[in-house]
């Protein structure tokens, strides 16, 4: 999780990573403890919840940063562990879903503006007759 900044959300989940992984030191490194389970406490600290508890402890006004002893000190909600597991389950497979989603919309973008590009190519070249021509 970025330390600087914190309200754009840039924080990554991370699994099976090489021992000798270098990060900057904008970084706060989370490791869960067996009573958490991962992909439930990466859920949790992208959550709005998590954000606004954490952005209200920021210092700085044009460079805010957290102080990674906010991040160990933030209380964290934290359901039996069976029952974080089928949360990060279930939003595996929502989150997925708009992925998909949101990929084809953007493909979908990408190539509307191709046409739009070639239609207005098309017509400032005189290869299609516009509308208001005789």
């Amino acid at each position: 999780m970025s330390t600087v900044r914190p309200y754009l959300k840039a924080i990554a989940y991370l699994d099976n990573t090489p021992a000798n992984l270098i990060a900057s030191t904008g970084y706060a490194v989370m490791t869960c403890y067996t009573t958490y389970h991962s992909k439930y406490h990466y859920y949790l600290t992208i959550s709005n919840w998590f954000n606004s508890a954490i952005n209200s402890q920021s210092v700085g006004a044009s460079y805010p940063a957290v102080n990674n002893d906010v991040l160990v000190a933030s209380a964290i909600l934290c359901p039996p562990y069976q029952e974080q597991v089928e949360i990060a389950k279930y939003l595996d497979l929502r989150v997925g879903s708009s992925d998909k989603l949101i990929s084809n919309f953007e493909t979908q973008t990408e190539k509307l503006k191709e046409i739009r590009k070639i239609e207005i190519f098309n017509a400032v070249t005189g290869k299609i007759k516009c509308l208001n021509q005789d």
